[in-house]
């Protein structure tokens, strides 16, 4: 029995046809006569490499994309071809397998959904990253003021979901966990400096302290919310 092997290696099998000169020499060149099969045939052994079961492999594919624009461009457009490659590989993965030989089970192959997720995490990663770089880069070409207001919407987004979040939920809590919000957020707004990020953060704290949903039943609470919507809009 052959050894399994497994990794970066290869093994060899052999492939014994008994019949050859059935397959190989069909009519007598001399006389004529057709050759038949039959068992007294001499067995020809032949070695042959195969990649052993277990192995692993990465498929690399790469597309000339100015020439699919030229000549497909319906699948240069929002990675369209790459799509299909997916759906060709998953054909392959379930019904034809790879290589030769896959009539008698050569080339089965299932794809590993670990190596996949990591696959997709590295990508999400990588995009991330480049976002990222991005937003930095074009933050150094704002002035100071466009700088600050682009630097304070996440924050300001954060807190309107927050807000609309809460307001879903029902009806106003003060003992709740949107007040911890809202005075995280009165705390950050107030650091500001940019005056239309100030008064941006002014209109969201009304709009989340009005009669009917979010103004708080402490007198000192209200007190502070208003003193800190004040000071915003003083500066705004």
């Amino acid at each position: 029995m052959l050894p399994q092997i497994t990794g970066d290696s290869l093994q060899f099998e052999v492939m014994t046809p008994h019949q050859s000169h059935f397959y190989q020499q069909r009519r007598d060149a001399r006389s004529g006569d057709s050759t038949t099969p039959h068992d007294s045939g001499q067995p020809n052994p032949i070695h042959f490499l195969t990649v052993p079961p277990g192995s692993r492999f990465a498929f690399h594919v790469q597309c000339d994309v100015p020439f699919l624009r030229r000549n497909a461009a319906p699948l240069a457009e929002g990675g369209q071809w790459q799509l299909l490659l997916q759906a060709a590989f998953g054909h392959a993965f379930a019904w034809l397998g790879f290589g030769a030989k896959t009539a008698v089970g050569y080339g089965a192959m299932a794809e590993d959904p670990q190596a996949r997720q990591r696959r997709e995490a590295a990508r999400a990663a990588a995009a991330a990253q480049a976002e990222a770089e991005a937003a930095q880069a074009r933050l150094l070409t704002l002035s100071p003021e466009d700088c600050q207001w682009e630097t304070a919407q996440p924050a300001l987004e954060q807190f309107r979901s927050e807000f609309d979040k809460a307001r879903a939920a029902g009806a106003y809590n003060p003992g709740g966990p949107f007040n911890q919000t809202r005075q995280g957020f009165v705390k950050t707004a107030l650091a500001w400096t940019e005056p239309r990020s100030r008064a941006a953060a002014a209109t969201l704290l009304e709009q989340s302290a009005t009669k009917n949903w979010g103004r708080p039943s402490n007198k000192e609470r209200w007190a502070e919310l208003q003193s800190a919507i004040a000071q915003l809009r003083a500066s705004a």
